[in-house]
């Protein structure tokens, strides 16, 4: 069974759910109908949502595989009689390690029905380093490597074609400095750090790695 975390899809879910009953209305042609004949906004937000469970979960070193994630979704639009098209997908991680790099976990879905085909689920980071700068931490006195960061989740269907989103990010391990400005984050990284893990909104993580 798919949980919920906190304000996850708040984004989209009730927008698009609000435009299929809409749709689907329209389309009944019988009281009964087996599924909604209309197959679109509702379904793409569903897999999106479904791949950013997986890579929360994944990030996490949990359990959860693409295929059980998939498989509960289509028990529910079973059940809820919304007829989501069996999907096949492919999965891409890559962080790069470096003082300038990037990251990406990926997720596209293929599908013969065209409403599906192509909907893909993507967070991007990508970090530059700027410098050195020191500061006091308590009586010690601690040397930083300062970045740029740039984090964006891309949300693509052919329905809505592309939505991007910044989720906030946040500094679980607590040793960092972490600050937004605009679009933009500015990281500091303790340069004791091979590598460094922040959290977003969805509690998927991220890695910082800047040394092998």
């Amino acid at each position: 069974m798919l949980s919920h975390r906190g304000g996850q899809f708040l984004l989209l879910a009730s927008i698009l759910f609000a435009i299929l009953v809409l749709l689907a209305i329209k389309t009944l042609r019988h009281p009964y109908p087996r599924c909604s004949s209309y197959v679109g906004e509702l379904q793409s937000a569903m897999l999106i949502h479904a791949a950013r469970l997986y890579w929360e979960n994944r990030s996490n070193k949990g359990s959860l595989t693409m295929d059980s994630v998939l498989a509960a979704l289509y028990v529910y639009n079973e059940s809820m009689k919304l007829c989501l098209p069996r999907v096949a997908y492919t999965n891409y991680l890559k962080v790069d390690t470096g003082l300038s790099g990037s990251g990406i976990y990926e997720t596209i879905y293929t599908s013969p029905s065209f409403a599906v085909n192509g909907v893909t689920f993507r967070a991007k980071w990508i970090w530059t380093f700027q410098g050195i700068y020191t500061k006091r931490k308590g009586v010690e006195k601690k040397t930083y490597l300062n970045f740029t960061l740039i984090y964006v989740h891309e949300y693509i269907a052919p329905q809505w074609y592309i939505i991007r989103y910044s989720p906030k990010l946040i500094d679980y391990m607590g040793d960092a400095d972490l600050e937004k400005r605009d679009s933009i984050w500015i990281f500091g990284l303790p340069s004791s750090y091979n590598e460094y893990l922040l959290e977003d909104s969805f509690g998927i993580k991220i890695m910082i790695r800047v040394k092998g």
